[in-house]
């Protein structure tokens, strides 16, 4: 919602971190499998790409698979130096770099604890990011809960999808690898104006049903569930599938699919308009 609640151009999970959460009972060649899946997935939407913008994307994937953290810095800062904003790398450049190292995966150039190393480093520079390019609001428009249920161990598009919910006018709590009735006592205890679950195959929709009945059953407040992720190219039923409100390829489609009013101020929202 996160490309999809992450799609092609807004990923909650399309652009993802493959990580073992704490406390994980899953072993390491299912971990495998689903970063296999998940990869391949994202080398199969390989796009052509002009050759300075190739470019560039490989000397990032250098960078982050490099162990050199200065090599990470003077990349991020010559990509500054000629005048995009961080919320372009964040939207763009990070997401697009995270594809290529899927892609490098694929064909056997990178290992996958390379790629899961780099994806980690990305994350960690899109809260950098997004903490040195706060948008300034006079007021929260209201608070999403976005949710990465069992199985999923994507997080890196989660985090810029919740970026793209904060610049849109929304406070932003993320919950990862919770049981539905840990996330149903968040919706119960607080009012969210929608909750967002991502996914990336069929496999994670059990678990979203799941959530989804029993935030049903829990909360007597109608609240959206919204589902993203990669799982929306598989022209599934998402919403038969899950009991879900509605599925969206990005944060903007989940908001108005709920009829949530969106900040004039975003910067997202201005270049929508023009």
């Amino acid at each position: 919602m996160a490309g999809h609640l992450s799609g092609r151009g807004d990923p909650m999970t399309q652009y993802s971190k493959l990580s073992v959460q704490p406390g994980s009972t899953m072993q390491d060649a299912e971990v495998k499998m689903l970063a296999a899946r998940a990869l391949s997935v994202l080398a199969s939407k390989a796009t052509p790409r002009p050759a300075g913008v190739q470019q560039h994307l490989e000397a990032l994937c250098d960078a982050y698979t490099s162990p050199d953290e200065d090599e990470r810095h003077d990349a991020i800062l010559r990509i500054r130096q000629e005048g995009i904003a961080p919320r372009d790398i964040i939207t763009h450049i990070i997401p697009e770099t995270a594809r290529l190292l899927g892609i490098h995966w694929a064909n056997d150039t990178l290992s996958f604890s390379e790629v899961s190393i780099a994806a980690a480093r990305l994350q960690e520079t899109v809260r950098a990011l997004a903490a040195k390019d706060q948008v300034k609001r006079h007021e929260s428009l209201g608070t999403v809960l976005l949710v990465v249920p069992r199985p999923e161990h994507h997080t890196l598009g989660l985090f810029v999808a919740a970026d793209r919910f904060r610049r849109l006018g929304y406070e932003v709590d993320i919950s990862v690898s919770q049981h539905p009735c840990q996330i149903s006592d968040r919706v119960l205890a607080r009012r969210y104006a929608m909750v967002g679950a991502t996914a990336s195959s069929r496999r994670t929709l059990a678990s979203i049903k799941d959530l989804v009945d029993s935030v049903r059953a829990r909360v007597p407040r109608k609240v959206k569930v919204v589902v993203g992720g990669s799982v929306l190219d598989q022209k599934l039923d998402i919403v038969a599938l899950t009991g879900a409100d509605y599925s969206a390829p990005d944060a903007q489609s989940a908001l108005k699919l709920c009829g949530l009013t969106i900040s004039q101020d975003s910067p997202l929202e201005r270049t929508t308009a023009n």
